[in-house]
């Protein structure tokens, strides 16, 4: 007990020798703009505060807590395809799961069904159809999954259709110097730029801040990596070069001051026993899914 008074003490100390007062600006507080957060969020006091500060700092300050419960970030699974089919745009948006994916999504859910804190988990998704069959093997009643268009992938207009690893590699060269000197704000012909893609997750962000309970959110590789530069405190510029493989999920839970993670791939996950390569071909089975992909779609309608 004294060690944790004293260390409380010293804390005090290095606030207060760091803290200014409304008084110091020599300006009566009325005439101030400013946002006061008393016992972090449990309080917060606005004043004269308008604009972008109102819309989004407010929001994200207020949505701020010190509970201690995991925010899992679940890269979607695998597409099917046929032999040579590529993944245009609109057919990736509507694509099931391949074999692999669904044995990646079952060995998931039987995880989280495992882990007792996971058993009231918000589950947010973006829309494309892998996201929601993920989903419904999580949450089959559809009453703790919310869809989530803003987490859908970002938007690369003229290269959409090209392999990642190929896109700077194949670009027109004014663009190429541009995104060399500006990576956040340069946008790719027709579609966004990180930082358009930035405020688009902001909502989001926010949401998963403010959620008590496990959050657990199923989304494509752009938008993971985004997500991950926040918990990990890395600068947007390095969204794109952040390594987060394929079938796979990484848990951040809050340590005190940031978030630690801990990454799992699929071999991590226990086996689920009921699933065989059969059950693709079960059309009992494949009817119980899409009923339950149908349900989270029909209670969340208003989000899609």
């Amino acid at each position: 007990y004294e060690e944790a008074w004293r260390d409380f003490r010293e804390r005090i100390a290095h606030y207060e020798r760091a803290y200014e007062t409304l008084d110091d600006t020599g300006m009566k507080e009325s005439e101030l703009s400013y946002i006061k957060m008393i016992n972090l969020s449990s309080h917060l006091v606005a004043h004269r505060v308008y604009g972008l500060a109102a819309s989004e700092l407010l929001p994200y300050l207020m949505s701020l807590h010190i509970g201690t419960r995991p925010v899992w970030l679940v890269r979607m699974g695998e597409a099917e395809r046929g032999a040579g089919q590529h993944l245009q745009k609109g057919f990736f948006a509507d694509t099931a799961l391949s074999d692999k994916g669904e044995v990646y999504a079952r060995r998931l859910a039987a995880h989280f069904a495992g882990l007792r804190e996971c058993d009231n988990a918000r589950v947010l998704v973006c829309s494309h159809r892998r996201s929601l069959e993920m989903a419904a093997l999580i949450d089959s009643a559809g009453t703790r999954t919310s869809v989530r268009p803003f987490l859908n992938p970002m938007d690369w207009g003229a290269y959409e259709d090209m392999p990642r690893q190929d896109v700077l590699g194949h670009t027109d060269h004014d663009f190429f110097r541009a995104f060399q000197k500006d990576p956040i704000n340069t946008r790719f012909p027709g579609g966004e730029s990180l930082a358009d893609f930035v405020r688009r997750l902001q909502p989001v962000l926010v949401e998963i801040e403010q959620q008590v309970e496990p959050c657990i959110v199923i989304a494509p590789l752009s938008a993971l990596q985004l997500l991950s530069c926040y918990f990990s405190k890395k600068h947007v510029s390095e969204a794109l070069d952040y390594a987060f493989p394929p079938h796979s999920a990484v848990e951040w839970r809050p340590d005190g001051v940031s978030f630690a993670a801990t990454s799992f791939s699929v071999d991590q996950f226990p086996e689920a026993p009921e699933f065989a390569s059969k059950v693709r071909g079960d059309p009992g089975v494949r009817k119980k899914r899409h009923l339950a992909v149908g349900s989270i779609m029909y209670q969340r309608g208003s989000s899609l």
